[in-house]
């Protein structure tokens, strides 16, 4: 594979519920004794799949917003 976000590839075999210990660059897996599982069918699928596209990263300001917003919505459920 020519472009793998290594994180973003780990995440995406966990979520898909694959233990693994780590993945690397250059698209090899390793389950967690150590084997390199890249070629099995579950995992291949999972790499096939992969968008490196980095995940968003939220600034400090969406996440004020988003705490401010949620206790709102607090306050107003209580206040309903």
């Amino acid at each position: 594979m020519d472009n793998i976000n290594v994180r973003k590839l780990h995440k995406e075999i966990e979520q898909a519920g694959i233990e693994i210990c780590g993945c690397d660059s250059g698209g090899k897996v390793l389950d967690k004794d150590n084997n390199e599982i890249q070629d099995r069918a579950d995992v291949k699928k999972v790499i096939k799949k992969h968008d490196p596209t980095p995940i968003p990263v939220e600034t400090e300001e969406e996440r004020i917003v988003k705490i401010v917003k949620d206790k709102f919505d607090v306050v107003e459920k209580v206040v309903k």
